[in-house]
């Protein structure tokens, strides 16, 4: 197995030296696709590659993916963005790939796509990432592109780490999704659950719920999109005062099962409506819950820390004090760095 490594760009002179090193330990070519750089990412790039093409913006992402891929040699495509590394442990993992004698035509690998300040993942996901080299290696979608997995799929335990140094304008993607829309395109499920969240990011909750009620009536949905929709609706309801959302929740354990999330979010809602002892229960029942990754975005906060400081404020707003105490100490001793655990142990002190 050969690896060509396939990357658009734009103005990353501060960091695609940063990810073209990661990378550099697996490649066996490295193709940049630059899409209108003004300043030094191409000099910079040309350090590692002179494989470097310009691809004329045309307000697609996947063109532009399919584009820099058309241009590899190898039988092998990975594909990353430029504020995205590979840890020097995980590039190995990846060398090691190459001497399979079965391989597979989709591996699957974690994307962790937050970090808390010590490094910890915070939200992971897994993404196709490593793909046989052939018609089927191909990006659809103007803007949260993705390739359906095909063939003989593998998940590996190696992650794409993402550090992102600067926000992207605000509106890009949802000025993506307009132009298309006015331009006649019909939204896939996909592409209909990611305009929902633009709105959600922008703050208009009440367009969001909206727009992911048209989403989950239409076909074909990803499991991990629809539970997270069934939560975000949720979610939204409570920003806008919209009644109802918790059915959202009750679909997602009967159709996901139970997650961290969804339990956590149900003792939220128990515990606006003074059912305590609800509230207590799915708090302490999220606590317990150990999430997969495979089928769900996974939140690490949730899993153990968010209904363990939910438990905390449960029990001494209701005159518990002791009960507090003991909660903030089991949440000390876990994540004693955590900026809310901080702020309770300053608190109960």
């Amino acid at each position: 197995m050969k690896i060509s490594v396939c990357l658009i760009v734009k103005n990353e002179e501060e960091i695609i030296e940063r990810c073209l090193k990661s990378v550099a330990p697996f490649a066996d070519e490295i193709i940049i696709a630059d899409t209108g750089s003004s300043d030094k990412t191409k000099d910079l790039a040309a350090k590692f590659t002179d494989k470097i093409y310009d691809f004329e913006w045309v307000y697609d992402f996947s063109a532009a993916r399919n584009f820099a891929f058309s241009k590899a040699e190898y039988d092998y495509l990975f594909w990353l963005d430029a504020d995205d590394v590979i840890s020097g442990e995980d590039a190995a993992k990846i060398n090691e790939l190459k001497n399979e004698k079965k391989p597979a035509d989709t591996y699957m690998f974690k994307y962790i796509a937050g970090t808390d300040s010590d490094g910890s993942p915070t939200f992971t996901y897994y993404r196709e990432r490593l793909m046989r080299n052939c018609k089927y290696a191909r990006f659809k979608g103007f803007v949260h592109e993705c390739i359906s997995p095909f063939g003989k799929i593998e998940y590996r335990d190696i992650a794409v780490i993402h550090k992102k140094e600067k926000p992207s304008p605000p509106k890009r993607n949802l000025e993506l999704f307009e132009r298309n829309i006015d331009n006649g395109v019909t939204l896939n499920a996909r592409e209909q659950y990611y305009y929902a969240k633009e709105y959600f990011y922008l703050g208009n909750y009440k367009k969001c719920i909206e727009e992911l009620e048209k989403y989950l009536g239409m076909d074909n949905l990803y499991h991990a999109d629809e539970w997270d929709a069934m939560l975000t609706i949720f979610y939204c309801c409570e920003k806008t005062g919209k009644r109802g959302g918790e059915k959202y929740l009750f679909k997602s354990l009967e159709k996901f099962g139970p997650d961290s999330k969804t339990l956590c979010f149900l003792g939220d809602y128990y515990k606006k409506n003074l059912k305590i002892g609800d509230a207590e229960n799915y708090y302490k029942m999220s606590m317990l819950c150990e999430d997969g990754e495979k089928n769900r975005f996974r939140e690490k906060k949730y899993e153990f820390l968010e209904p363990c400081l939910r438990l905390v404020a449960l029990y001494f707003e209701t005159g518990r004090y002791a009960t507090a105490k003991k909660y903030h100490e089991i949440s000390k001793s876990r994540f004693p760095n955590d900026e809310s655990v901080k702020f309770n142990d300053k608190f109960f002190k």
